[in-house]
């Protein structure tokens, strides 16, 4: 994150960067729309990298408080804390590569830094891997290693070596197989949205599991409520979730870019945490479960080497491969919303219990495949404790399925009905940059 704070910052003479999994927002680090994901978090962590003992103490119980745990609001901290809010001071090209299952930086980080570049045409190049955590040089190490030579070599020795003529977006669709691409999201992404049905499961429509005719479901917090519980067995009714599925999927579709969901609730207190997942029900070879920093990579016995060692630093390097399984779901992507922060990030505004509200929040971006055959499930809970570090209140919820729906973002989809009111993005053109004339160093 050092590079985008410092990309960020506008300084003279510095040429690129490329942050690996890098935080863009602290706020969006240790926060989700108004949900600590652990309380005690800015001092805690500065302590893990800082000195210890007394000397620093009062600088880490200074840091916790300016995070203001309490509320979960975004204050003036957060906002000197927020590179993205500076992205237009960037004047260094940048490459990017990012985990699209990383829980400990979630995608939001890259993917509003990806946009903000792009909109100050910021030279720009990007890896989206289906790893965690991860550093790509254990990915693709090979074509990694020669990539970051050739963009290096470009703009800092000014060879004009073809790298900017290469597709922008490099994305890894399944364990190891990598695709390319003009743009993230995909040229052509359009949102699509699926209305929220009592028991119909048709194109268009996500149904309630187990069905029925009710036009309203309640969900009542339990913190005891695992992931794997949550989204699992979808058709089996489950004290804390709701279960919504599509019909199965006529078609490959790909899901290019940031989902939306919007729930029409009243709750039986002022405030409660609101968790929404989507869900890939099919059988597919996928990375293992994540979970905060975890790769998704082992490492093996065998070694491969990169340019010359010497008696004090070895140029080889332990091989690693994908930590990968047959399963019969996967989490595609999750979202969270404080509910008294539905109007601003910056104050909580109680809810009133009992009365009708509309909360729209977003789910973590995703660039994926989704396989034709395959079902989508949308699962809603309220606690995550899992993930974040909720108050839970203990709260009942009852969604109004008539005004709920959720939004994703398809590319070219026949799948799934578009509404005749959706609007369309319009594809850019690859740019194309000038050749480089610095000359090399003498």
């Amino acid at each position: 994150m050092a590079n985008n704070a410092v990309a960020a910052t506008g300084v003279a003479g510095l040429t690129t960067i490329v942050p690996i999994s890098a935080i863009s927002s602290w706020y969006d680090y240790m926060r989700v729309n108004g949900v600590p994901r652990s309380t005690g978090w800015p001092g805690g962590l500065a302590s893990e990298v800082g000195r210890t003992g007394s000397v620093c103490s009062s600088e880490y119980t200074s840091l916790t408080t300016g995070g203001d745990d309490h509320t979960g609001n975004y204050n003036a901290f957060w906002t000197q804390r927020n590179y993205f809010a500076n992205v237009g001071n960037v004047k260094a090209s940048v490459f990017a590569v990012h985990g699209l299952n990383d829980e400990n930086v979630f995608p939001q980080n890259f993917a509003q830094w990806w946009s903000g570049l792009a909109a100050h045409d910021v030279p720009r190049k990007l890896w989206l891997s289906q790893e965690g955590h991860a550093d790509p040089f254990d990915i693709r190490r090979s074509t990694w290693v020669t990539t970051l030579q050739s963009w290096f070599d470009y703009w800092l020795q000014g060879l004009d070596n073809g790298v900017m003529s290469q597709p922008t977006v490099d994305v890894e669709r399944t364990p190891n197989q990598w695709q390319t691409q003009s743009d993230y999201p995909a040229a052509g992404s359009a949102p699509v949205t699926l209305t929220m049905g009592a028991s119909s499961t048709g194109a268009g429509t996500l149904g309630t599991s187990p069905g029925g005719t009710a036009t309203t479901r309640s969900i009542t917090d339990s913190t005891s409520l695992t992931e794997a519980n949550a989204v699992s067995s979808p058709t089996t009714t489950r004290t804390g979730r709701l279960a919504f599925l599509s019909a199965p999927l006529a078609a490959n579709t790909q899901l290019s870019g940031t989902p939306t969901i919007t729930l029409r609730v009243k709750a039986t207190k002022p405030d409660t945490e609101l968790s929404a997942r989507l869900v890939d029900y099919g059988t597919a070879t996928r990375d293992r479960d994540l979970a905060d920093d975890e790769s998704g990579v082992k490492t093996l016995r065998t070694r491969s080497c990169y340019g010359d060692s010497t008696t004090a630093d070895s140029a080889c390097y332990l091989d690693t491969a994908e930590d990968t399984a047959s399963s019969s779901y996967g989490v595609l992507t999750r979202g969270w919303q404080d509910a008294a922060h539905y109007q601003s990030l910056s104050q909580q505004t109680p809810l009133t219990p009992g009365q009708w509200y509309t909360i729209t929040w977003h789910l973590q971006p995703q660039d994926q495949i989704l396989v034709a055959g395959h079902t989508l499930g949308l699962i809603l809970s309220l606690s995550d404790t899992e993930k974040n570090s909720p108050s839970s209140t203990g709260a009942t919820v009852t969604v109004d399925l008539t005004g709920s729906s959720l939004s994703l973002p398809l590319v070219g989809t026949t799948v799934l009905q578009r509404p005749t009111t959706t609007p369309h993005l319009t594809a850019v053109a690859p740019r194309t940059y000038p050749t480089r004339t610095r000359p090399l160093p003498s």
